[in-house]
């Protein structure tokens, strides 16, 4: 979520917390916006 504008940047759901479900996220709400120097990545971690 961009804090500022609380638009979701990026999400995805999955049965188990795996390291491609993460990647493919985080590639999805990089490219979605632009880098700023004092970026700032946080998960929740939640699994159902």
């Amino acid at each position: 979520m961009n804090l500022y504008s609380r638009e979701i940047v990026g999400w995805s759901l999955g049965t188990t917390m795996t390291e491609q479900l993460i990647t493919d996220v985080l590639n999805i709400a990089l490219n979605r916006r632009e880098i700023e120097p004092d970026l700032i990545i946080h998960s929740d971690r939640g699994v159902l």
